[in-house]
């Protein structure tokens, strides 16, 4: 499966790594979408820090507001079966590194199966461990409207 996701990253025009020794920065990211795809919350898991921040930034009539999710609702959230694939391309990374800290962004749009949900940014802040690269903070922007959703993903994504 990882393969599969491999190549429909690549075929879709997403660029990751923007520097060979990138790679292991971005593993745990791809394997949270991953997991989220498989519905695996013990591979999400992985993805993870011990201590983990996680924030979505929300405009709701005109006011901004920050929801902080638990990270144990997010694996059940994950690992409860749903009927839909819950898949979310990325595009556009920037990773900026100083010695065991990373920073990535991203822009992203959120599918359920071939269903357009949301979009929006991700960022993620990670710490490199004796196990890897972990995610300790993970911020998002959720958009109904206004997504600027490369063509190419879009087609991918709405037409299986």
């Amino acid at each position: 499966m990882r393969v599969t996701i491999a190549v429909i990253l690549l075929s879709s025009g997403i660029t990751f790594a923007q520097k060979k020794d990138d790679a292991p920065i971005l593993f745990p990211i791809k394997n949270l979408f991953l997991a989220m795809e498989q519905g695996d919350s013990a591979l999400l898991r992985k993805s993870f820090f011990t201590d983990v921040t996680l924030i979505t930034v929300l405009e709701i009539e005109g006011k901004i507001s920050l929801r902080k999710e638990q990270l144990m609702d997010f694996l059940t959230a994950v690992g409860s079966p749903h009927t839909d694939r819950w898949l979310e391309p990325i595009w556009d990374v920037k990773i900026e590194r100083e010695g065991n800290f990373a920073q990535v962004w991203a822009s992203y749009a959120f599918y359920a199966g071939t269903k357009f949900s949301h979009c929006g940014v991700d960022t993620f802040q990670l710490v490199n461990t004796p196990d890897g690269w972990k995610i300790f903070y993970l911020a998002d922007t959720r958009n109904k409207t206004d997504c600027k959703i490369p063509e190419k993903i879009s087609k991918q994504y709405t037409q299986k």
